[in-house]
């Protein structure tokens, strides 16, 4: 697969925390990353003092952004008691109607090992719906998911496709692994200059 060499130099950002499953190079596991600052106001967590009425409310009328902060809501306890099985139906209303950000977030949910809903199959397929809006979190897990087989069969070109995108859209860990990649050869053809240039974003 030829690898596109990156585009003009950006700053470099401070990787992510990590959240879901695990991507340890020692056991050989995916993990879903945390989402970074998003241009989508669902990214920020919902104000503590805006009621949950309120929310209620405007996501009963199919107001995505109350939909996705109830889950949020819900999934952390913040104001409400935390509760895993409303944290997903609400996601899930946000996921369907088109709300990039609570598609990750439900994704994220349903590769919790500890929860009751585990579910590895629909957690990629509401990955590939976010990785199809341009949401870089998405991009980059997906494409840890065809590497490493979780919830859909191990497609090493589409596991690089989608490394690829996420690193064009600015997205840190995905930048320095497919820089590290290059760097390597093997798996992609070897391109020293083109492998620094993305170690140096």
């Amino acid at each position: 697969m030829t690898v596109a060499s990156p585009k003009s130099p950006k700053k470099a950002t401070s990787p992510p925390s990590r959240l879901g499953l695990a991507k340890d190079p020692a056991n050989d596991e995916a993990k879903l990353s945390a989402p970074k600052a998003s241009k989508s106001p669902a990214a920020t967590p919902p104000p503590v003092g805006q009621a949950v009425d309120s929310l209620k409310s405007q996501a009963d009328q199919g107001n995505s952004l109350a939909q996705y902060q109830l889950g949020f809501r819900y999934k952390t306890g913040l104001g409400v008691r935390k509760n895993l099985s409303l944290a997903q139906d609400y996601y899930l209303k946000a996921a369907k109607n088109g709300y990039d950000v609570a598609q990750f977030a439900l994704a994220e949910l349903l590769l919790k090992e500890e929860s009751s809903f585990l579910d590895p199959t629909e957690a990629s397929h509401w990955l590939k719906k976010a990785a199809d809006q341009g949401l870089a979190e998405a991009q980059y897990n997906l494409s840890l998911a065809y590497q490493l087989g979780v919830g859909v069969r191990k497609n090493l070109a589409r596991a690089l496709e989608w490394l690829q995108k996420a690193a064009e859209n600015d997205f840190t860990e995905a930048q320095r692994d497919l820089g590290l990649l290059l760097l390597a050869g093997g798996v992609v053809a070897k391109d020293v200059a083109s492998g620094l240039s993305w170690l140096e974003k």
